[in-house]
């Protein structure tokens, strides 16, 4: 005869701690993915915004734009944080300066990542 107010007891009490071990290291990975996309992106965004500084630097004429690229962003002064001036002011094609920032940054599985951060600005001296 059936009881249903009767609690069953599960056939076997190991699988939970089966499933678990089956999805904890995947779980894992993707909070480590999400992780260091994270942190790809937020250095994405600081070097967007040194590069845009220093062309800001350059445009003005106060300084030297590298240098300024090179100590805007703290978190990624290390070796292999690069910029380079591409057009200066007075540039041959247009009154604009512009800026490109490199920076390599290492994600778990896939290595290295170049990272590049780009500004155009105006010439106003």
């Amino acid at each position: 005869m059936f009881q249903p107010n009767r609690m069953r007891k599960p056939d076997d009490p190991g699988v939970a701690a089966v499933e678990l071990a089956l999805t904890l290291p995947i779980l894992v990975l993707l909070l480590g993915g999400m992780i260091d996309f994270g942190l790809a992106f937020h250095n994405q965004i600081g070097l967007t915004h040194a590069a845009r500084e220093g062309a800001r630097v350059e445009a003005i004429g106060s300084g030297d734009g590298v240098a300024v690229v090179l100590s805007a962003y703290t978190p990624l002064a290390v070796n292999n944080l690069g910029a380079t001036v591409v057009r200066s002011c007075p540039s041959a094609d247009g009154a604009a300066v512009r800026i490109e920032a490199t920076y390599d940054f290492f994600i778990l599985p896939f290595g290295d990542l170049s990272l590049r951060g780009e500004a155009v600005s105006r010439c106003y001296g």
